[in-house]
């Protein structure tokens, strides 16, 4: 068991350690020279059958960011009140912190007891009581001390030696330690420390580390300062890795497995805010998650868009805009100090860590924030699926969820991956119901069959089923595809209805043809001299009787009519069946120049229906890509 002191500067902590240990945990010269903690300290002691360690803290104000790093959720706090002064600031902000950090079990030791009269003790006793009102320590026991005399120390032993015998909560996430400090030793190489907050990992294991995943291989396993081969969640851990030097490592980093590596600037927290704690949206803040120490704004979402205050018991979301990536996943407990750093505001769990929105205060945005306020993975890909189509990867990361985990809690919700964009995964009943309304939908619309433009276009479909963008999309593509809608000039129609050309285009159309279906088809200038037609205006309306499907446009200068185009296939099909077939051997059987004979081939590919291999082609797709 890991136990986190809290409390005052000058209250004892070190001492406390020290007589409970016979370690002193002051390990700087600066530290040593001014008889104050600068920066954490360690210490173990052998509980029974178990080990308990303890983690020294900081307690001047000046150094609560690295109070913050040496506390982690499943630790037991030992907060730690001096008889003489009583709660100070600090025995206040450490409690706050603690209980942002979402503690939940611990004990309090009174100090100092040998400098004050026994009144005095009772008076500081009814202070701790009222002050632990409401919090993880508002039935824990009370242990006065002093470390003066190790007799005092007895009831407080025994009860931390009790509470290193409690089993404590394993999990089955990636392996994931905070590192909070690294050295080197000679002829092992880099040691990193902290503290497990997830997983296990064994000697041999391959992890990466820090922001840039930097792949290393644990050499070694130290685990409450004694060697083992394990190192698992709520273990305070020295692991000795390869392929790193000790300098390329800071505090803040994270020693994970590679599945367990996820980024980001903005982080999304249930935020609580302390007391009557004021905050301003869009205020720049101190971030403190697990070790690591960033600086970012805080934009409060919802409604919540001026200064709010709050007294700790209406969560509110609130996305944390970074000034540097930090790793983060669901449920870790974060902790925001203004940016003064003269007060600890209040923190909150992570709800999510992604990409940055377009627009934050979205409805819908705000909508899939709230599906990952539930700790179960599945609940929420559930959630989200039912909002609409979701990006799969956001969700991953946030949960930090291997392939193989992902991949199995979408098979047990039926979610499929959308053709028209494969980054998103929508329901497959929500999917194949779309696409049922958007059939009956369009088959339902008004049409005329002398309206070029009739059809409902994607935006009016969408609104008309009020689903969203990227399903439609998704539903309309497929009946494309599948010959049961026709998508002309961005409007969705039945196939077989007919679009009759208007008169000027007709009278066009029957001057033209005769030209076309001849010997030598005629090109658009061809057709420009011969009837006396401005080359621009002829190709515009050429152009405008191909979208109605009376012509194949082939190219910039050549168009077909459609029953010349299908005798081209007639006869390329029949090339086919013998042998992937030339240029030369269509030129011939069609009539056509070979100039002509080559734009007509290209166009067949282009469409899917030839390919090209070398100076040969083959037949490999349905004539009804070419009308």
């Amino acid at each position: 068991m890991i136990v986190t002191l809290a409390g005052h500067v000058d209250h004892g902590k070190s001492a406390l350690v020290h007589a409970l240990t016979g370690t002193k945990t002051d390990r700087l010269a600066e530290e040593k020279r001014r008889g104050l903690t600068l920066d954490l300290g360690f210490a173990y002691t052998d509980a029974g059958d178990h080990r308990l360690g303890f983690v020294d803290v900081p307690g001047h104000h000046r150094f609560i960011h690295n109070m913050v790093a040496g506390v982690a959720t499943d630790q037991f706090a030992l907060l730690v009140v001096a008889a003489d002064d009583g709660v100070m600031p600090q025995t206040r902000e450490h409690l706050d912190i603690l209980r942002t950090l979402a503690l939940t079990r611990g004990c309090i030791a009174l100090t100092k007891i040998d400098l004050v009269e026994p009144g005095r003790v009772e008076e500081v006793e009814a202070e701790l009581e009222a002050l632990t009102d409401n919090t993880f320590l508002e039935a824990a026991p009370i242990f006065p001390c002093t470390a003066l005399n190790a007799d005092t120390l007895d009831k407080l032993r025994q009860h931390l030696h009790a509470a290193a015998g409690q089993p404590t909560k394993s999990t089955s996430e990636p392996f994931r330690l905070a590192v909070d400090r690294s050295f080197t030793l000679s002829g092992a190489g880099c040691v990193v420390t902290g503290t497990v907050h997830g997983g296990e990992v064994k000697v041999g294991d391959s992890l990466v580390l820090g922001i840039a995943a930097k792949p290393v291989r644990v050499r070694s396993i130290r685990v409450q300062n004694e060697a083992a081969e394990v190192a698992t969640n709520g273990d305070r851990a020295a692991i000795n890795i390869a392929g790193i030097d000790h300098q390329e490592v800071e505090r803040g980093d994270w020693l994970v497995a590679a599945d367990a590596h996820n980024t980001s600037r903005n982080v999304v927290i249930d935020l609580q805010l302390l007391h009557n704690t004021g905050i301003k949206n869009w205020g720049r803040v101190h971030v403190h998650a697990a070790t690591s120490h960033r600086v970012g704004r805080i934009a409060l979402l919802g409604d919540h868009t001026g200064p709010t205050g709050g007294d700790n018991t209406t969560p509110r979301l609130a996305e944390l805009v970074l000034d540097e990536p930090i790793q983060a996943k669901h449920g870790d407990r974060i902790v925001l100090r203004d940016y003064a750093r003269q007060a600890t505001l209040g923190g909150g769990a992570v709800v999510f860590a992604g990409r940055e929105p377009t627009r934050r205060r979205h409805p819908e945005h705000l909508a899939r924030l709230t599906c990952y306020r539930t700790d179960d993975a599945q609940t929420a890909l559930a959630q989200l699926l039912a909002l609409g189509p979701t990006e799969l990867a956001d969700w991953r990361a946030t949960y930090l969820l291997a392939d193989a985990q992902a991949n199995a809690i979408s098979n047990r919700l039926d979610a499929m991956v959308l053709a028209t964009q494969p980054e998103l995964s929508a329901l497959k009943s929500s999917y194949e119901q779309c696409r049922t309304d958007v059939l009956a939908a369009v088959t339902a619309a008004p049409t005329s069959s002398n309206d070029e433009l009739n059809g409902p276009t994607l935006k009016e479909l969408c609104a008309a089923l009020d689903r969203p963008k990227a399903l439609v999309r998704a539903a309309a593509t497929e009946l494309v595809q599948k010959q049961q809608l026709q998508n002309l000039r961005g409007r969705y129609r039945l196939p077989n209805l007919e679009n009759k050309l208007s008169d000027t285009l007709q009278q066009l159309l029957d001057k033209c043809s005769p030209l076309i279906d001849a010997e030598h088809p005629a090109s658009v200038g061809d057709l420009s001299k011969t009837l006396n037609l401005p080359l621009g205006a002829l190709t515009k309306s050429l152009n405008q009787i191909a979208k109605a499907r009376s012509l194949v446009r082939i190219g910039d200068k050549r168009y077909a009519l459609p029953k010349q185009m299908q005798g081209w296939a007639d006869m390329t099909e029949a090339l086919a069946q013998a042998a992937p077939f030339t240029v030369k051997q269509f030129r011939d059987v069609s009539g056509l120049g070979r100039n002509m004979s080559i734009d007509v081939l290209e166009f067949m590919d282009s469409k899917g229906y030839t390919r090209r291999n070398g100076d040969t082609r083959s037949v490999v797709g349905e004539r009804d890509r070419l009308r």
